[in-house]
């Protein structure tokens, strides 16, 4: 019995739905004390919004369940960076991650409509995700105060994976 892969996306769709639940109440308990908590929650609805419009695909235009659902994906994983480099307690820019996504999604447009590949589309878009991932392993594993990184070792390592 094979599970068809609308089926598989919707399961994601509810589970991502839980991480969000779970993700506020978090956020209600810790909001105060540790303020990136917000953008960490903003990263699950994102994440959550794009599963919702790639699930809908062939319902809703191309234009929204795959480019603006890929790059509200690279959008949110940006985002949640931006969260970890607050809870580390550093100071750095989002221009280079910004300008990358402008071209992710120019590129993800151009690869749907001007020279249609999902091959590409999944290079492109394997390559934004390890762009933003390998900054926030470099910085959980190698860039917190040494107070830190027993609770960073994991995130680190799972964004390496």
């Amino acid at each position: 019995m094979l599970i068809e892969l609308k089926t598989l996306f919707i399961t994601y769709v509810l589970y991502s739905l839980l991480g969000i639940i779970v993700m506020a109440s978090l956020w209600h308990q810790y909001r105060k004390h540790f303020p990136e908590i917000n953008l960490w929650l903003i990263y699950y609805i994102f994440q959550f919004i794009a599963l919702l419009l790639i699930t809908l695909r062939g319902n809703i235009p191309d234009l929204l369940s795959i480019v603006f659902a890929n790059s509200l994906i690279i959008w949110g994983t940006i985002i949640l960076y931006t969260g970890l480099v607050q809870y580390a307690g550093r100071k750095t820019g989002q221009l280079h991650n910004y300008i990358m996504l402008v071209l992710f999604t120019f590129i993800h447009a151009y690869l749907t409509y001007s020279h249609p590949s999902l091959a590409l589309r999944n290079v492109n878009f394997s390559f934004a995700l390890l762009f933003v991932c390998a900054q926030g392993s470099r910085l959980m594993l190698h860039h917190v105060h040494p107070d830190l990184k027993p609770a960073t070792r994991t995130t680190g390592i799972v964004l390496l994976l």
